[in-house]
């Protein structure tokens, strides 16, 4: 088969997408399969002119436009098979506050959240005693701007800055002595089979995990399978698939979420997870022993039926 790798570079994650890009190159089968890597938005019309000779595409893009569905819904129309999930759920998981709401109709505990954009006052819209609050991009990565705010100025400053490009979501600032914070992958079709990998444990030295924490690991410990109680692992295990199976998600996904005062908080979906040497999805792969060959030729497997 011939395989388009797309990649992103118009946004604050092109690092990480050309990385994830690298990464899928590097274990691809080449004895059994040739490969194009396409960089978008520049090569999207070098991509659509042979779009005809491609078996199916692996797209490796985070941030806007592309990874909230846009691409997969492309390839569907050029009749390409695309692999990870369909592309109104990447656009329903991309949208944190939308995807938050549906999460907690499930009696599933989420941070009391806002969401603000750059005509909000937000001193119309936060009480003061709600400080201090996390502050992340509606559809980016948590990991790029986002920040702690403890009143209304650091508020307006970032929020202000979001806007640029996106809405800000800002949350109740999850933070106690009993805090925990933990990452789970899933791979399967929510309606057969899923499997679950290890729960990974994430202890940063910072106050939360951004960009800084994440890659630079000198900050940052990450503890697979995370050291908790039967109880607790088959809590996040037991919701995960609640959630998974819920937003009817396919291929796979990494859930995130905060423990804290005895309660699970769901943080986020991610349906287009990092896919760099040291991002979380990889390195559960390894952990159990699953080659990373044989996780692209399962994914290529699957999306091609």
């Amino acid at each position: 088969m011939h395989i388009a790798i797309i990649a992103w570079w118009q946004s604050k994650e092109r690092t990480i997408s050309l990385k994830s890009a690298q990464l899928f190159v590097k274990y691809l089968d080449k004895n059994k399969h040739t490969y194009s890597l396409f960089v978008f938005p520049e090569q999207k019309e070098e991509f659509l002119s042979q779009a005809s000779s491609i078996d199916c595409v692996i797209p490796v893009i985070h941030g806007h436009w592309w990874e909230d569905g846009s691409l997969t819904a492309l390839c569907d129309r050029l009749t390409i098979p695309v692999c990870f999930t369909s592309s109104d759920v990447h656009a329903l998981c991309f949208n944190k506050y939308k995807c938050s709401v549906l999460v907690e109709s499930q009696w599933i505990s989420i941070p009391e959240q806002y969401l603000l954009s750059k005509d909000s006052v937000v001193e119309d819209s936060i009480e003061k005693d709600f400080f201090p609050v996390f502050v992340k991009p509606l559809t980016g990565w948590s990991s790029i701007d986002n920040k702690i705010c403890s009143n209304y100025q650091e508020l307006q400053e970032i929020v202000e800055k979001i806007s640029t490009y996106d809405q800000a979501l800002v949350q109740q600032f999850l933070w106690s002595p009993s805090k925990r914070e933990f990452t789970i992958s899933l791979m399967g079709d929510y309606d057969k089979a899923i499997t679950i990998l290890w729960i990974t444990e994430i202890i940063t030295q910072k106050a939360f995990f951004d960009y800084d924490a994440k890659y630079h690991l000198d900050k940052t410990k990450e503890v697979i399978p995370a050291i908790i109680t039967q109880k607790l692992q088959t809590l996040i295990e037991q919701i995960s698939l609640k959630i998974y199976r819920y937003c009817k998600i396919t291929s796979l996904a990494r859930i995130d979420f905060i423990w804290q005062n005895e309660t699970l908080y769901f943080l986020e979906v991610n349906t287009i997870p990092g896919f760099t040497e040291s991002s979380f999805f990889p390195k559960a792969l390894e952990y159990q022993k699953i080659s990373f060959t044989d996780f692209i030729e399962n994914l290529l497997q699957e999306s091609m039926t």
